[in-house]
């Protein structure tokens, strides 16, 4: 029996940690870390390492029975110990809770979900206290295995209770934070996943936000107002940022431009003449789109976007940052959003946008899909560079080359277009569209060519 649970156990463990590390989403580990730490550890532990914490044998059988029908000793029916009862009944009320875990994870809110996880958590503190009183009546020499498995089960407690906690807060502040614009169901190679838009103004042609690395449609909260006040302007999370889900692997500027195409034509403006703005690595992105589809495209502008015949020095690498790789397995357990809140720093400087948009924007960043989703995109950004060059050049669309004085050397991406403008910003960094004073010369630049290519396709 023991070796059959170990194995059961040990089953279980990698199972769980395969499904968790090959998807994005993070109710699956809270499913899976609570169902550990209440459920099959504790029965591993119980089966394994079981004890009679009221009986101690001090006679053999034959001696007891001698002393007993000699009158000896006289014959009492042992009582029960009340923590065996108190374990049996918590594993037979955590298996329910599981269950309608599971339930809820299925058919019910995240937030639901959430809440029943946390009762259950709550729920294996019972456990921890049984299996540290019956660690102190151990007596012979395996108590010093009690203790490690307590060690074991707590580490086991905090993977759960962080999971569940970091999981509550995000569905309370996405209850509370409802998306801008619209959701809508993206399905491509049979799988169906959300993604998130937003349009406002009207007319045409129609402006289309691209943007960056790691970023989401908030970074455009300094231009996208005032764009939307010349004509219609989209605002768009990719797959597995801001308010989108993950999409389907790798994460390339082909795989992105796909899951866009089929973005706006769920949005009804996959027909509509358009404008492409992007920022930094959307350039591979932006450039990929309008190579798969490029009869509607009537300019481009590109901030401070990435040159893929020019790559910054040490980028050539593409290894993925420590900080990073690590976060993608301990982010879901809140570690990232608890190391915000003791250092209230952040790879991104979001105080340089817009105030009513920081809580929302951080929201999202701590969500446990960006940081693999960031990781994913970064580590196929040799094959995006690839798709990138192979599209070619963009004949005699206007191009605008936006270069950030102290951002990437991208100045080269002028030879793209016989119709390139460059307009250096020599005091400005990599983040234009953050930075108020540059975002509005952007704007500036796009209503110009809004209006001038107004003048013969509008």
């Amino acid at each position: 029996m023991e070796i059959f649970s170990t194995i059961v156990f040990i089953t279980a463990l990698i199972i769980g940690f395969f499904v968790i590390f090959t998807t994005y989403d993070q109710y699956i580990l809270v499913i899976w870390s609570f169902i550990c730490a209440v459920w099959i550890f504790p029965l591993w532990v119980r089966v394994c390492f079981k004890k009679n914490c009221c009986y101690q044998k001090i006679f053999s059988d034959e001696d007891y029975g001698r002393l007993l029908t000699d009158g000896y000793i006289e014959y009492k029916p042992a009582k029960r110990n009340t923590s065996e009862k108190l374990l049996k009944i918590l594993l037979v009320l955590n298996i329910l809770v599981t269950v309608t875990g599971v339930i809820s994870f299925a058919l019910l809110s995240e937030i639901f979900t959430s809440i029943v996880c946390a009762v259950s958590v709550i729920g294996s503190l019972f456990y921890l206290m049984v299996i540290i009183e019956n660690g102190e009546k151990e007596q012979d020499n395996r108590k010093w295995v009690n203790y490690l498995l307590i060690v074991v089960y707590i580490l086991f407690f905090f993977l759960a209770l962080g999971s569940v906690v970091n999981a509550t807060i995000s569905a309370i502040e996405f209850d509370s934070y409802p998306p801008h614009g619209d959701i809508y169901d993206v399905t491509r190679n049979n799988q169906t996943h959300k993604m998130h838009i937003n349009c406002i103004g009207t007319g045409s042609p129609t402006i289309l936000l691209f943007h960056g690395l790691g970023g989401q449609a908030l970074d455009w909260s300094w231009i996208q107002p005032s764009l939307s006040n010349l004509t219609k302007t989209c605002s768009f999370d990719r797959s597995g940022y801001g308010w989108s889900e993950p999409g389907t692997l790798p994460r390339d500027s082909r795989q992105i431009s796909l899951d866009t195409r089929e973005l706006f034509k769920a949005a009804n403006i996959v027909d509509h003449d358009v404008i492409l703005v992007g920022h930094s690595m959307a350039g591979f992105n932006m450039r990929v789109y309008h190579g798969y589809f490029p009869e509607k495209t009537l300019g481009m502008v590109c901030l401070d976007c990435v040159d893929p015949q020019n790559i910054p020095e040490g980028v050539d690498q593409y290894e993925v940052p420590l900080l990073y790789s690590m976060g993608r397995y301990l982010n879901a357990l809140g570690i990232q959003r608890l190391v915000f809140a003791l250092t209230k720093t952040f790879t991104l400087d979001i105080s340089l946008l817009p105030t009513h948009v920081h809580t929302e924007y951080l929201m999202n960043v701590l969500k446990y899909k960006y940081i693999p989703t960031w990781i994913y995109e970064w580590s196929d950004f040799p094959m995006s560079g690839e798709e990138t060059v192979s599209t070619g050049n963009l004949g005699d669309m206007p191009f605008l080359v936006f270069a950030a004085g102290k951002g990437l050397n991208n100045t080269g991406l002028t030879r793209l277009s016989e119709d390139s403008r460059l307009i250096t910003l020599d005091d400005c960094d990599h983040m234009i569209p953050f930075r108020e004073k540059y975002a509005n010369i952007v704007v500036e630049k796009v209503k110009e060519l809004v209006e001038e290519v107004c003048q013969y396709s509008c």
